[in-house]
């Protein structure tokens, strides 16, 4: 792993596996005790990493404590229900450029068990049958700096990243927008895609018949996702009674201060996609391994990333750091 300084980061594991609109999926009441909810997976990533001297609990394995302003302080109230984990390390891979890529992939291969998925997606095929979606991913300002090894978590075979959506508005249409739109509206919106998808297979399929052995096995990916995507458009229903979220307000989401709004907004409807029975398995995606962001909104007035590389000397500097760790916990 590498060291900046004095500070080790979390090497992307900046993934923590909570945030605030999601923890009453935790559960919570002895209503639900009686009736096992189905197994999920949620993996949300923040950049940069952390200042593990503000980030580790204080006390044992069961008794742990999340020191006043740390971090993690935030899930306090939760602390019965986590579990924290520390010492995951990088092995032969740099935690910058390709830390992305390596990050739930363990640079695996299509040898391995996994087949060189990121876990997410191999957990999305086992856990995904039977859902609308086998797998969600939302983002924040993921794609500044287009789709690439730096920008991408998820692959759904080795080198073939999933993309997510960064935009509410279009996030909203592909999950909920055929519940308001009246049934001609999803009929003629069904037709419309359905013949956008049937236009990208016959081009894949011409070209899977003029390629090597290896680029046709990253073309029948893509014929999968095709699939998948199709699937989507007349799966199963949702399931009663669970509520919609609202629909997201048109914003620029590439703009900086909109990046807390865009956040929210992703949020919530992946908490909606789970509550409805859509998928089992989501992400979201806090920018990527750089994040240009100015996180304002906490008083800092330099980049995420930029304050990620601060000297433990610079005190003024490693607490807006923090108080941009603290926030996402928030």
């Amino acid at each position: 792993m590498k060291r900046f300084g004095r500070r080790q980061f979390t090497a992307g594991v900046g993934v923590s596996l909570l945030a605030s609109p999601l923890l009453r999926l935790l559960g919570g009441g002895e209503a639900h005790a009686a009736t096992p909810g189905p197994k999920r997976l949620v993996v949300v990533f923040t950049p940069n990493g952390t200042v593990h001297r503000h980030w580790r609990p204080t006390g044992g394995e069961s008794d742990f404590t999340f020191p006043a302003g740390s971090v993690l302080e935030p899930l306090g109230r939760h602390r019965s229900n986590l579990l924290v984990l520390d010492g995951l390390d990088f092995v032969d891979a740099d935690n910058h450029d390709p830390g992305m890529a390596h990050m739930l992939t363990g640079s695996g291969s299509a040898r391995d068990a996994t087949g060189g998925l990121s876990i997410d997606q191999y957990v999305a095929s086992k856990l995904g049958e039977g859902t609308r979606f086998k797998s969600l991913e939302f983002g924040v300002q993921t794609s500044l700096w287009g789709a690439a090894r730096s920008t991408r978590m998820s692959y759904s075979a080795p080198g073939v990243f999933v993309s997510p959506e960064d935009v509410p508005v279009n996030a909203f249409q592909r999950l909920f927008g055929s519940l308001v739109g009246g049934a001609s509206g999803l009929e003629k919106q069904v037709r419309r895609r359905k013949s956008l998808l049937d236009l990208a297979r016959t081009d894949l399929n011409s070209l899977a018949q003029r390629v090597g052995a290896e680029e046709k096995q990253r073309l029948e990916q893509h014929l999968e996702a095709l699939r998948q995507t199709e699937k989507g458009l007349t799966g199963p229903t949702i399931v009663d009674g669970c509520a919609l979220p609202e629909v997201p307000i048109a914003v620029n989401a590439q703009a900086n201060a909109q990046f807390p709004l865009v956040g929210r907004m992703q949020m919530d409807m992946l908490v909606s996609a789970l509550a409805c029975g859509m998928t089992r398995v989501a992400s979201l995606q806090w920018s990527h391994t750089i994040a240009p962001q100015v996180f304002s909104w906490t008083g800092a007035s330099e980049a995420h990333h930029e304050l990620s590389h601060k000297d433990d000397a610079n005190t003024a500097g490693i607490q807006d750091f923090v108080k941009c760790e603290l926030w996402f916990s928030e």
